[in-house]
């Protein structure tokens, strides 16, 4: 059309001829562009069904929790195929039960829980080890005539949470001979309140929760003896992932492991870059959003991670055995 419009006669022009070579080219460029939009397919299909993995957390959501949320904001688990979806813990709720009866995949959570669950039929493994260090302390107050653990423990009131504390207050003890029913065991309630309101004179708690909540309710450092319970030679190894060991045997499942840990660890690892820009991802799922105690939280998590990106998620076998071995001593007792 536009030769018609400078004046030329479309009829005067030469008749297009198309040879068999271009018809060859055009038809290679089809179907160059088919499988173009093929592998574009195949693309986008994978990005729009991804695996799913179910995460039971074994409590609320909190800093405590970071590298998932920053891993999930960041878009890390996406880019390993994955969509993870997190389920929040609470005091009802077990997370190996969880993936024993099949309402999700993956259990974070403390050896202990594990252990009291473990079934021949429905067994659970340990895939990664995320906190390292030590968490648990015990906390007494000073006040309530606590000077120095192996002198004034006998006759006081001891708050726990489980069976996992209970054994550990035990072997505690057990170090400084006192006996067992020289000290009374009550369940506590969350967060440290009855050794705020005075209803225990010591508590087992985490270093990055209940003993900073307690500080937040108002007892004065002061007024506090801290136990770390690893220094005393009690470990606990608290954050695991665990999940069913018959789905090991799964090799998509196993890959699909590999590419949740690898996309967790990086979401750790920008939380330590930055933790303060990383507690925005925690406020999108915290309800009730402390700022300044999620971010001492937070810092205090950080110093049980390994910062080195080889040993992220490694479980030391001679800590493994040194808290099994209370485990089994007291299964032989009861």
């Amino acid at each position: 059309l536009s030769g018609a419009h400078s004046g030329e006669c479309l009829n005067d022009r030469a008749p297009a001829v198309i040879s068999v070579r271009e018809m060859q080219m055009k038809n290679i460029l089809f179907a160059l562009f088919l499988i173009g939009q093929l592998f574009h397919s195949v693309a986008y299909c994978k990005k729009e069904d991804p695996t799913i993995l179910r995460v039971q957390l074994p409590w609320m959501h909190s800093s405590q929790f970071a590298g998932l949320y920053v891993a999930q904001v960041r878009k890390h688990f996406e880019k390993e195929g994955l969509e993870v979806r997190l389920i929040e813990g609470g005091p009802d709720i077990n997370p190996v039960k969880e993936v024993q009866d099949g309402r999700a995949d993956i259990a974070i959570t403390k050896l202990v829980t594990a252990w009291e669950l473990a079934k021949r039929e429905k067994e659970v493994t340990n895939v990664a080890q995320i906190i390292q260090g030590s968490g648990v302390v015990v906390v007494c107050r000073i006040s309530a005539g606590v000077y120095k653990l192996e002198r004034d423990l006998a006759g006081k009131r001891i708050g726990i949470f489980d069976s996992g504390d209970r054994m550990l207050i035990q072997e505690l003890i057990g170090k400084y001979s006192i006996p067992n029913d020289a000290v009374r065991l009550i369940n506590q309630k969350e967060y440290g309140l009855d050794l705020v309101n005075k209803n225990v004179d010591c508590a087992t708690g985490l270093i990055f929760s209940e003993y900073l909540s307690m500080i937040d309710k108002g007892i004065p450092y002061s007024d506090l003896l801290v136990i770390d319970t690893n220094k005393a030679g009690v470990p606990v190894l608290l954050d695991g992932v665990y999940v069913s060991a018959s789905k090991l045997e799964n090799v998509e499942f196993r890959s699909s492991l590999v590419g949740f840990l690898r996309a967790l660890r990086e979401g750790w690892q920008e939380v330590r870059v930055a933790p303060s820009l990383s507690l925005e991802a925690v406020r999108s799922v915290v309800k009730d959003f402390n700022k300044e105690l999620e971010l001492k939280s937070l810092e205090s998590i950080l110093t049980l991670i390994p910062t080195s990106e080889s040993e992220f998620g490694l479980l030391r076998l001679e800590n493994l055995n040194r808290e099994a071995g209370r485990y089994e001593k007291n299964a032989d007792l009861n």
